[in-house]
């Protein structure tokens, strides 16, 4: 990692369905560098300074941490985002 902050944020959507498939959307953001990251697919939808070998350990704490991120994302309400 080059010139990186020591705290990474974690920002969780709240679940959405798309054609019958339900999704969640997760931000990971130091600061200086941002990237998007769908979930249960891992699709990399954005990067902004994220290395390769970065996203990859990103996508692995997805995998290892579900039950965390699906418990963040169902705990969101809409109303109360508004």
């Amino acid at each position: 990692m080059s010139e990186t902050s020591e705290t990474l944020n974690m920002s969780v959507s709240l679940i959405t369905g798309k054609k019958g498939k339900k999704q969640v959307f997760v931000i990971f953001s130091d600061g200086k560098r941002q990237a998007e990251i769908s979930y249960p697919k891992l699709e990399v939808l954005s990067n902004n300074g994220f290395e390769e070998k970065e996203i990859a350990a990103l996508k692995f704490y997805m995998k290892r941490n579900k039950a965390l991120i699906i418990s963040k994302a169902k705990g969101i309400s809409l109303l109360d985002a508004l």
